[in-house]
């Protein structure tokens, strides 16, 4: 959680400014054997997820494998969502540049 803007720094090197960021709270299974001031608080993470352009956050315990498949499912949907946009805007901008030549050609 300390490292994570170092983390995001280094991805958005690689990444678009629109990538999909899922932010995931690990080992919530070992949360109720900490001291509660080593557990990060939710609100604070979903503030920092905010932060980071991410409005996903959510919370999994890979030991337990609770939380594991659906954050793969969320950010994989996310990912295909945003392909998605950027071919039907751009499809969208050549079915009106192919409209724009047919009317030309009809005066």
């Amino acid at each position: 959680f300390r490292r994570i803007n170092t983390w995001y720094t280094e991805v958005m090197k690689v990444c678009s400014e629109d990538t999909p960021v899922l932010v995931v709270g690990n080992k919530m299974d070992r949360a109720k054997h900490l001291p509660l001031e080593d557990v990060i608080q939710m609100d604070e993470a979903i503030n920092l997820a905010q932060e980071l352009n991410s409005a996903m956050y959510m919370e999994v315990s890979a030991k337990e494998g609770y939380g594991v498949c659906e954050g793969c499912s969320i950010i994989t949907t996310a990912m295909l969502a945003k392909r998605f946009e950027k071919t039907r805007a751009q499809q969208d901008t050549n079915i009106s540049l192919d409209n724009e030549e047919d009317s030309s050609c009809c005066f």
